[in-house]
Parts: structure tokens; C-alpha cells; sequence
């Protein structure tokens, strides 16, 4: 009996140790001047504007596309902002191109201490409404590109003993609704990437982090598909979650120097996801009562 309360005297202070250090862990930010910081998806909308505030912050910022053209124009704009960019033209969607665009920064350039996955792609339709292209660009983006970003940096980041992977999600993440299928399916595929890899690098100095961010009213996502902005639940029209892309950034790069786990923004959003935490079948319910609205006379909804 003796032994027995030792034996858990000892695991409750092993605990409590554990805990406080992992707590410091994850509480702890990054300072971005002088930093090198990699952001995929930065030809436009958030990842544009990230890249801009992160060179602002002093940040040297390495921007990543599959457009020439359109990364050379952000470069400017961080170069405007006082800032320096480095163009790296890959489509993150290809493991191998990936590996070997890492393998080349590394070398010439050095291993980035913070990678801001941006990187997203997909039309809001029914499964049966897309064919397997549009099926699988769902999954490339965000998914893949940010499993194959990570799969090529985490290593030596872990090595290093720091480094910060940041995934840049949709509200989605947190709730899926009706007629979005292939898109909620990937924005959860990247939660869970991010939860699996924050157990992988438990104690190793790395943070993953996960920025949600409400609807972006200045970005081109749903220019020229009306109907994907049509489905937005109605939930989301009584809570207002929307923002700029500039607030977004400054969203991701307060994620970053703060290095807290779990980041959503607007204030809004923080709301929902609380009360998802805390009456879950409640949101649950209105979401799917508000995409039932949202989709009268289309697919499965009579």
C-alpha cells in the first residue's frame, strides 16, 4: 500500500513536470526579426498578405507558388515594405519537387525557422458534383502540400531543436456543413496532419500551430464561383466572421510570436468555436439546419 501511494506520489509530480514544460513549450513564441519564414500558397489572398506582414515584422520571407509572374509581384510588395524575399517556384502539390526545392533553399539559402502553410484550393459542391480532379485538388491543397513542406523540413528543424509549422485552416476545420464535401474532407485531413504532427514532435523544440481564419471578403477565392460562396451556412451570416486578408495575416503572424496551439480569428470565430467545445449538438444542429437553408433545391435537400 506504502509503495503503491510512492508510486503515485512520484507519477503525479512526473506529471506536473511534464505538464509545466510542455506548457512552456507550446506557449512559447517566435521572434521574427532576422528569422527565415517559408509561406506556401503566397501569390495571393492570405498568403500574399502574410508574406508582406512578415517582412514587415523583419522577417526574410520565401515565397512559394507554382506563378512566376505573380510571386515576383508580392516580392515587390514585401520589398516596398522594406523587406527581402526570396522566389521559389514549385508546385507544393508534388512530393518530389518539394523535396528537392527544400533540399536547394537549404543549401543555398538556410533552413527556415517558421513555415506558414497558405496553400488551398477547392470549388464547395457534393461529392457526386465533381469529378476526381476536382476530388483530389482538395486534397493536394491544403493537405499535401503541407504534409510534403513538413515531411521535407520537420527533420531537420527536430534536429536543430526549433522551428515553428504553422497550417492556416478554414472554419471548416471545426465544423463541416452540407455541400461542401471534398473541401470540409480536406480541411479536416490538415487538422488532423497537424495534431498527428504535433505529437511527433512532442519535446523537440518545434511548435505546430493552427490559425483558423473567417471568411476573407478581399480574396479571389470564390471570384468566378458564385455558388461556393452561396453555400456558406447560414450560421455564418448571424456570427459575421469575416475579415480582410491583411487581417488574417495579422492574425497568423500574432499565432507565430505568440505560439499558441489553437488561434482563431476574428473574435467571432473564437465565440463559435467555444461554444462547439461546450454544446456541441447545438452547433452541430443549427449549422446543418443553416446549410439546409443555404442549398434549397439542390442536391439532397427537398
Amino acid at each position: 500500500m506504502k509503495n503503491n501511494k510512492i508510486l503515485m506520489g512520484v507519477a503525479a509530480s512526473t506529471a506536473l513536470i511534464v505538464g509545466a514544460n510542455t506548457v512552456t513549450a507550446l506557449l512559447r513564441g517566435t521572434s521574427l526579426p532576422g528569422k527565415l519564414v517559408l509561406v506556401t500558397g503566397a501569390s495571393s489572398g492570405i498568403g500574399a498578405a502574410t508574406s508582406v506582414a512578415l517582412a514587415k515584422a523583419g522577417a526574410h520571407v520565401v515565397l512559394v507558388a507554382r506563378s512566376q509572374g505573380k510571386l515576383e509581384e508580392v516580392a515587390a510588395r514585401v520589398k516596398e515594405a522594406g523587406g527581402t524575399a526570396t522566389v521559389l517556384v514549385v508546385d507544393s502539390g508534388d512530393c518530389d519537387k518539394v523535396e528537392a526545392a527544400a533540399n536547394t533553399l537549404v543549401k543555398d539559402v538556410g533552413l527556415p525557422d517558421v513555415l506558414v502553410n497558405c496553400a488551398g484550393a477547392g470549388r464547395w459542391r457534393f461529392l457526386d458534383e465533381m469529378d476526381a480532379a476536382e476530388i483530389k485538388l482538395c486534397m493536394d491543397a491544403p493537405y499535401f502540400c503541407a504534409a510534403f513542406w513538413a515531411r521535407a523540413l520537420v527533420r531537420q528543424m527536430v534536429e536543430r531543436g526549433s522551428g515553428s509549422i504553422i497550417n492556416v485552416q478554414s472554419p471548416a476545420s471545426l465544423q463541416p456543413f452540407a455541400g461542401a464535401t471534398a473541401y470540409c474532407t480536406g480541411r479536416w485531413a490538415l487538422r488532423g496532419l497537424s495534431e498527428a504532427l504535433a505529437c511527433d514532435t512532442f519535446g523537440t523544440g518545434v511548435i505546430v500551430q493552427e490559425v483558423v481564419c473567417g471568411e476573407v471578403t478581399d480574396s479571389a477565392y470564390f471570384e468566378g464561383d458564385p455558388e461556393s460562396k452561396r453555400r456558406f451556412p447560414l450560421i455564418n451570416v448571424l456570427l459575421k466572421p469575416s475579415i480582410t486578408s491583411e487581417g488574417a495575416a495579422g492574425a497568423i503572424v500574432s499565432a507565430i510570436k505568440g505560439g499558441r496551439r489553437h488561434y482563431c480569428y476574428p473574435f467571432m470565430l473564437s465565440v463559435a468555436s467555444g461554444l462547439l467545445s461546450h454544446m456541441p449538438v447545438v452547433v452541430r444542429f443549427l449549422t446543418q439546419i443553416g446549410s439546409m437553408a443555404s442549398l434549397k433545391g439542390k442536391p439532397y435537400v427537398g
